[in-house]
């Protein structure tokens, strides 16, 4: 807890502090390291991006688009969440982008043939579909695929689908502001 932290982060024997986490959390970290000089490194959300160009290999690139929101349920630090594609193959990559995520089986982490699991609990789950409900209604752009919580047999855990968003202007929140979920 905080408490920790900030023994950790005041402690003599510590040299140097690296944190993963939010913006309130970091500026309480660099108050506390201030009187030492102690230097501080900080991940805080970035939207990692993957640049795709013209003359790509669609075929191998569709699933590596795919991959950030994949791993762990897009719930990773460093995920690529965010894709810059070139004009003249953007409708083709967002077609094929959009198609193999409808078909990615979530489920059961349990079970062969999930590729996907949940998200990991019940405030994540909500914050996600926040964020989602939030972009459509601000018009940050197109939804291509998913976008709703998985019902049936899936209806009480926290699984979502690949969620895939596109003609996401630069400027808005869904573009700048990392989602720590399965969303592209």
């Amino acid at each position: 807890g905080p408490e920790a932290g900030e023994a950790l982060v005041q402690h003599p024997g510590v040299d140097k502090v690296h944190f993963t986490g939010s913006g309130a959390t970091a500026k309480k970290i660099l108050g506390n390291a201030l009187s030492t000089l102690k230097p501080v490194g900080l991940e805080l959300g970035g939207k990692s991006a993957r640049l795709v160009f013209a003359d790509a290999d669609l075929d191998a690139v569709t699933p590596e688009a795919l991959s950030g929101i994949i791993n762990l349920a897009g719930q990773g630090c460093i995920n690529g969440t965010r894709i810059l594609v070139q004009r003249p193959i953007y409708a083709d990559l967002v077609e094929r982008v959009s198609a193999m995520a409808r078909q990615i089986p979530v489920g059961d982490p349990m079970a062969a043939q999930t590729v996907v699991g949940p998200v990991v609990n019940d405030t994540a789950c909500h914050r996600i579909l926040g964020v989602i409900e939030q972009a459509m209604a601000n018009k940050e752009g197109r939804l291509v695929a998913g976008g709703e919580r998985l019902s049936g047999d899936l209806a009480d855990g926290y699984f979502l689908p690949l969620t895939v968003f596109a003609d996401v202007d630069n400027g808005t929140s869904l573009a700048q502001n990392e989602v720590f979920g399965p969303v592209l």
